[in-house]
């Protein structure tokens, strides 16, 4: 094979590297970007969860510590459950 045919050939490969470079950098660029704007919607959901639960909690049990002592051993509970169920289910 001649030589230019070898450096046409060379350069036409090294192109479409640096042109698969750009498109996987801009899919990795607009992924990234959607996973955070997703994590940043679950947060907010998830605190006004929290703030609208609370204010009720407030308002009906008067901040109550005994209901809180309740709703945390529920959730440990809760929590012991769910890791033995899954223990089992995965062995």
């Amino acid at each position: 094979m001649p030589v230019f045919l070898q450096s046409i050939v060379w350069m036409s490969y090294k192109f479409c590297n640096i042109v698969l470079y750009f498109v996987l950098y801009f899919i990795l660029y607009y992924y990234f970007t959607w996973l955070c704007q997703l994590s940043s919607q679950f947060v907010e959901s998830m605190l006004e969860i929290h703030v609208k639960y609370s204010e009720l909690v407030q308002s009906v049990f008067n901040s109550d510590q005994l209901f809180y002592g309740a709703l945390d051993k529920v959730a440990s509970y809760y929590s012991v459950i769910m890791h033995a169920v899954h223990t089992v289910s995965v062995a």
